[in-house]
């Protein structure tokens, strides 16, 4: 569980210093093909998010929940240091 977020913004810092005026761009981000993420609310990590079939990026689906708390149900693979969440359900959460 934990926001849906662009990679980018996140890892350079612009994300925390735009607060609620991110959400724009981190749709702008999501809609031109930067990698989406899911920053978890108990830790504060950040996974790169991919759906776990097919080779369409989760970009499409995800976008509509940019800057939104969401539960993801799937897999959380770790390789070479990089953190990736292969999700297999998107559930809206409050």
């Amino acid at each position: 569980t934990g926001l849906i977020t662009d990679v980018k913004c996140h890892l350079n810092g612009m994300a925390e210093s735009m607060g609620e005026d991110h959400k724009q761009c981190a749709i702008d981000c999501i809609k031109s093909g930067l990698p989406v993420g899911i920053l978890e609310d108990k830790t504060d990590k950040l996974y790169v998010v991919v759906p776990s079939k097919g080779m369409k990026p989760a970009n499409e689906e995800l976008l509509k929940y940019a800057d939104q708390k969401v539960k993801l149900t799937g897999t959380m693979l770790e390789k070479s240091g990089v953190k990736m969440f292969a999700y297999t359900k998107v559930e809206e959460t409050k």
